[in-house]
């Protein structure tokens, strides 16, 4: 059976700052308002690309490549938020 492409990958040494993981949450607004606004974003462009994957048979380029971020950004947030990942997600 084939490998699935896409994995998450932890290597981190699982040691955190007690301030940090003190202060995660508040750390982590201006992040989740981020994600608040691209998860309503991500929401219309998925129905707008289950129509266009009607009408073409597969779903645009752009339309895959923005809800793919949107999953990359969200899993990143949910990681820094969830204490799985220390560094500070990005914005990009």
């Amino acid at each position: 059976m084939a490998e699935h492409p896409v994995r998450i990958v932890l290597d981190d040494d699982l040691r955190r700052s007690r301030l940090t993981v003190f202060l995660r949450l508040l750390l982590a607004i201006p992040h989740l308002v981020a994600l608040l606004l691209f998860t309503v974003a991500a929401f219309f462009i998925a129905i707008a690309g289950w129509f266009a994957a009607l009408a073409v048979g597969r779903l645009p380029d752009g339309i895959h490549g923005l809800l793919s971020q949107y999953v990359r950004y969200a899993t990143r947030v949910d990681g820094y938020v969830g204490l799985a990942a220390t560094p500070w997600p990005p914005f990009s």
